[in-house]
């Protein structure tokens, strides 16, 4: 018998934390990334991710992060972020983060593993997608999850590789860049082209993919 194991397609909501009385300024969100944009920040005490998260949640910079089979090793290593362009600090994270590379898809940054990457999770972005629906009148992260998570090549691959997905959830709010006014419709493109276009268009500005524990489960979350 197969083992079974669980996708965990983690995309992560970032938001600022100013969601100020239900107000809502999703025309005042970036869309795609500028890599000569200037960005103010200066952190010695940071991670790889949190320098991720930095970047999405405060600078609204859209970001795709596909995380390493041994993603735990190292995860307290400190970086060091300073003020420059996008392009700079990207380079200055993964000159202190090695195993990962950037590269500007679909105008996201994508991260991804340069050593010890996972094929399935390879595999699972590059699926051909014949054309994703989103659930109507929402950008509700779960539901947009749910939506990616069912679509009919996502669920064949998960069969064919005996694979399962993990349910997960939290109670969460829209931030003040949050609207339903968006067109999330997308053809003839694969799972990674499907998650960079809600990272481009909604206030969810990074997803992240990775396989966690003995069993190498996959997460799936916002």
């Amino acid at each position: 018998m197969k083992r079974i194991s669980i996708l965990v397609l983690a995309l992560i909501l970032v938001t600022t934390a100013a969601s100020a009385g239900g107000v809502r300024h999703g025309s005042l969100d970036s869309t795609t990334a500028s890599l000569d944009r200037v960005i103010e920040i200066d952190r010695s005490d940071a991670t790889f991710l949190l320098g991720l998260s930095i970047l999405a949640v405060t600078h609204r910079i859209p970001i795709g992060f596909e995380l390493s089979i041994n993603a735990e090793d190292n995860i307290n290593r400190q970086i060091h972020l300073k003020s420059g362009t996008l392009k700079s600090i990207l380079d200055s994270l993964v000159a202190q983060e090695p195993r990962y590379k950037w590269e500007l898809r679909d105008g996201v940054i994508n991260i991804t593993p340069k050593v010890g990457r996972d094929p399935f999770l390879a595999h699972f972005l590059d699926t051909r997608v014949g054309r994703f629906v989103p659930p109507p009148g929402t950008t509700d992260k779960f539901k947009l999850r749910d939506a990616v998570l069912n679509l009919p090549e996502v669920l064949q691959l998960l069969e064919t590789s005996a694979v399962s997905v993990r349910p997960y959830d939290y109670p969460y709010r829209g931030s003040i860049y949050s609207t339903d006014d968006v067109n999330l419709e997308i053809s003839d493109t694969n799972v990674r082209g499907v998650l960079n276009h809600m990272a481009k268009q909604t206030e969810h500005k990074m997803w992240s993919l990775e396989r966690v524990g003995e069993k190498k489960e996959l997460l799936l979350t916002y």
